[in-house]
């Protein structure tokens, strides 16, 4: 099969759901390790490798999906700037703070070097057979600065976020009162991100916006449809046009739903969500 022509849209999708497929790994993997710190156990090593492949999924993915298919001409064009970007892609390393001058761009490990390896080879190699047997990708592309920061400056007002744009539990005397507070682990093992954007679908929302604020994850924003939300992050938070409901995930393993409307769904798709409440600080961690 690899001599039959492949649509250009059919290895963009591969290409995605190949990347997203590795993060969703890596998501499996922190929940596992959370679950082992909450308990008291020791956490089990990390395979440097894996990491390589983690980071490097992740990077590959937000430059794809700066680029839409129509951008590539041919299977040729499109296959060529998959390889490339797979064998270019600088190691990723924690942005200095504060970052007046950016560093140079590091050696790659030998992992890294063994990952890009690999997944350029796994663009190289990928037939049309293999490639339409990927499901369809949920649509999602980066938000530029200048629209990010609307975003951001309306959810502020709309939210009461503090000065570093962090949301409740931070703002202690400013809490919105349609918010309702709960365990991040319930929210992912008892409600889960399928439900939430069924809720949000039901709502009439077909595109989310999801905003990180952990500046040393670098993770790139986007406009997603729900079905990617995974509602799970360090200080990010996910709302739509007119900013009149947010899902904000803390570092401190608690998760804030804003909007009565939001918060009634939740409670309706959520028997036990009663149990869930975190009720202040002592309770967060």
């Amino acid at each position: 099969m690899r001599g039959v022509p492949l649509p250009v849209a059919t290895l963009y999708n591969a290409a995605r759901a190949f990347c997203i497929a590795e993060l969703d790994r890596l998501w499996a993997q922190v929940w596992v390790e959370a679950e082992r710190y909450r308990t008291g156990q020791p956490l089990p090593p990390r395979d440097p490798q894996q990491i390589a492949r983690d980071q490097l999924a992740q990077q590959v993915l937000d430059r794809i999906e700066r680029h839409r298919p129509q951008d590539f001409r041919t299977e040729a064009d499109l296959r060529h700037f998959l390889v490339q970007t797979a064998h270019e892609m600088p190691p990723w390393r924690p942005k200095p703070i504060p970052a007046r001058v950016p560093p140079p761009d590091p050696a790659p490990t030998p992992e890294e070097q063994a990952a890009r390896e690999e997944l350029a080879s796994f663009f190289t190699t990928l037939t049309a057979e293999q490639a339409v047997s990927y499901p369809r990708v949920p649509d999602r592309h980066p938000l530029n600065p200048t629209r990010r920061m609307k975003i951001v400056q309306a959810a502020r007002e709309r939210w009461q976020f503090d000065r570093y744009d962090y949301g409740h539990p931070y703002t202690e005397g400013m809490v919105p009162p349609d918010t309702l507070v709960v365990f991040t682990r319930a929210v992912r093992l008892e409600l889960g991100a399928a439900t939430l954007a069924r809720i949000l679908r039901a709502h009439g929302i077909d595109r989310v916006w999801e905003i990180q604020h952990e500046p040393l994850l670098e993770k790139v924003d986007v406009e997603l449809e729900p079905e990617l939300c995974t509602f799970l992050g360090h200080e990010t938070y996910w709302t739509s046009r007119g900013v009149d409901w947010l899902i904000y995930a803390s570092h401190e393993q608690v998760t804030t739903i804003g909007n009565t409307w939001l918060i009634e769904a939740v409670k309706r798709a959520w028997p036990q969500w009663e149990a869930q409440v975190a009720h202040g600080p002592a309770a967060w961690g």
